[in-house]
Formats: C-alpha cells, structure tokens, sequence
C-alpha cells in the first residue's frame, strides 16, 4: 500500500498538466484530519512548466480554503522544486541532518545561497536525524 493510501490518485502534477482539478488532487486520507495534495510524477519536465507565479496563484487558492498549509520539496541540491515553492511560502524551513550521515557545512551555505539569490530568506532551521541519548537535558 502506498504512504497514506494515496496510490496513483491525481496530484499535484496532474493539475498542472491540466488532467484532473485541484479538488480533484486535493485528497483527505481516511482517518487523518488534514488533507493533502502530493506532487505526483514530479521531475524535470513539471519544473520547466511550473513558475513561481503559477505556485503562488496555487497558494492563494489554497490559503483561503485552509489555516495551514506546509510544503515538503526535495532538497534544493536535488532539482528547482525547492526554489519554484520558497518565494511562495510564507515560510521557509531549511532541514539539516545530523547524526552518522550529516548534512556537509558547505551544502547548507549553498543551499542558503541559492533560496538568497531567489529572493528568499529562511525563517528557520529543523536539525533532524539527532540521536537523542547524546542530547543533554
């Protein structure tokens, strides 16, 4: 079964490619008390057709229906999703990994970089992958 049953259910891609509506993509699992929209078969090819000011129209729309709304994106070193969604956001949340295998110093200050020259400063930092019996109380 797929995470959160949403199998091949249209997504985010499928609207921009103009196949389903955005009601349509916009699912809310069985159980959950959030609804969700994934990106779908997202790659370059949805990157070259999406623009910030598309992603922006998207989150107006979806700002009037819901109190929040968060984004996941690969990270910015994997492809353009993270800097066509972060000039949108009201908020930008950089992940870092710590722990065995750590997000290397000069990818977070490239990463940085690139959300800067998009116009965008982060808000905020998650440390995630922390082995908590080295964390003191």
């Amino acid at each position: 079964m797929a995470p959160l049953g949403h199998g091949d259910a249209p997504s985010l891609h499928d609207f921009f490619e103009g196949q389903c509506s955005l009601e349509a993509a916009i699912r809310h699992p069985d159980g959950m008390e959030f609804h969700m929209l994934t990106a779908g078969h997202a790659g370059p090819v949805l990157a070259d057709r999406i623009s910030t000011d598309d992603m922006a129209r998207l989150l107006d729309t979806l700002r009037a229906r819901f109190a929040m709304i968060i984004i996941d994106t690969p990270p910015i070193s994997d492809g353009p999703d993270a800097l066509i969604v972060a000039p949108a956001a009201d908020a930008v949340l950089c992940q870092i990994a710590s722990g065995p295998r750590p997000t290397p110093r000069v990818a977070v200050h490239r990463g940085v970089g690139m959300l800067r020259r998009a116009g965008v400063v982060p808000t905020g930092f998650i440390l995630s992958a922390v082995d908590a019996s080295e964390v003191s109380a």
